[in-house]
Parts: C-alpha cells; structure tokens; sequence
C-alpha cells in the first residue's frame, strides 16, 4: 500500500488501497505417454505435467521425426495440455511440449522428449518339421509372426478332427510346440497369438496336421 502525506494545510495524508504481488518459482514441464508401443489405430496419449509456474499457460506441442531436430508445431489438437497422437501410419515419431508462461518475468520450458512407435497389424503362420511319424516320434511345430508389437503370449491348440479345439498344457505357451506322438492317428494343431500393445490384433494362424502311423513290423517266411 502507499502512505500520501499532502503538505498543505488541512489536507488529509490518505492510505491507498491493498494489493498483492505474488512471486512464484520458475515452471518446469514433463510429458509422459500412455501406449509407447501401438499398431496402426491404437491408442496413445501424452500428458504433461507442471511444477510451480504462474498457472496461466498456453501450450505447444511438436513433433520430430528423429528426436533431435526438425521439430515442428502440430496445429491440429497441439495447444492442449494432452495430445493424442496419430497412429494411422506406421512408423516412430517423438514429441515434446513447448509451454509458455504468460506471467512476467516467467520462463516458457521446453519438457523432456517421448517418442510414440506404431507397428502394423500382427500376422502369423506355423510350420511343422515331421508332418508324418510313428508312434514315439517327435514333431516341432514353429511360429513365425511379421509386423505387430514384439510383446506377444502364446497358446498353442489341438484338435481330433480341426473343428474341436483345446488348449494344449503344459508347454503350450511358447513360439514353439514340440509334438510327441502318442498314439496312431491325425492330431490338427493351431496357435493363438496375443498382441499385448494397444490397437494391436490377436490373429490365429493355419491349421496343419500330424499323422502317427503304428510302428512298422516285419515277417518273413
């Protein structure tokens, strides 16, 4: 407040009115992500988070395609304090937050960087290495799976007849199956594969059989 005096005779010395300045520390930002890792039509969501700082913000996000230069305003949804980023095409992208503070004498932080990386759909196939066999012998089933995520479980299936199917245990949760042939007759096997990232599809691959034939046997007269 201010304290007048008025020299002049008879003159009241008045006292003003109160006000506040307020001193805050400096901002600081970071940003996080929800789904790193994704398929084409996931989900991803990054979010920020700011310490101290005025309160009056106005945000930027960017993008980079390398996360080290190029960075470029996003002006499509890139002036909230989240942004969902794109995930229609496959590829990795990184992003960070430019927030400006609008309080004098504030700083406008620039947050850390995230990148979002966006992997096409999952597609899987089995083989088999001995599609026929006797009894006792030994079939190994294998997986090979392009594009999706990396972060997958297995459960691998048999059927009497590729119509009926049942999980196999134990050792059916691998990239790979090793048969042993128990009895004579066809065995059908499949493998479901789960995508655990966002968006991510959870194919089922072919179907292929194992024949166990008895063991041969051999007369002579």
């Amino acid at each position: 407040r201010l304290l007048l005096t008025d020299i002049s005779n008879g003159c009241n010395d008045p006292v003003s009115n109160t006000v506040d300045v307020t001193v805050v520390n400096q901002p600081g930002v970071s940003v996080s992500v929800d789904n790193p890792l994704v398929c084409i039509g996931g989900s991803s969501v990054i979010s920020s988070s700011i310490t101290n700082g005025s309160g009056i913000y106005t945000y930027q996000w960017q993008s980079s395609p390398d996360g080290s230069s190029g960075w470029a305003n996003i002006t499509t949804g890139g002036n909230s304090s989240t942004y969902n980023a794109p995930t229609s095409v496959a590829g990795t992208t990184y992003y960070r937050l430019v927030l400006s503070d609008l309080a004098n004498g504030c700083a406008d932080p620039v947050s850390n960087v995230v990148s979002v990386d966006v992997r096409m759909q999952p597609e899987l196939t089995i083989s088999v290495d001995n599609d026929l066999v006797c009894i006792g012998g030994v079939s190994l089933l294998t997986s090979t799976i392009t594009n999706g995520s990396g972060v997958y479980l297995y459960q691998w299936q048999s059927s009497p007849d590729g119509s009926t199917w049942n999980n196999l245990s134990p050792n059916g949760n691998q990239a790979t199956y090793t048969a042993v042939a128990t009895s004579a007759g066809t065995t059908y096997y499949r493998l479901l594969l789960t995508d655990l990232s966002n968006g991510c599809n959870d194919p089922e691959s072919n179907v292929l059989s194992i024949t166990a034939e008895e063991q041969p046997t051999v007369n002579i007269t």
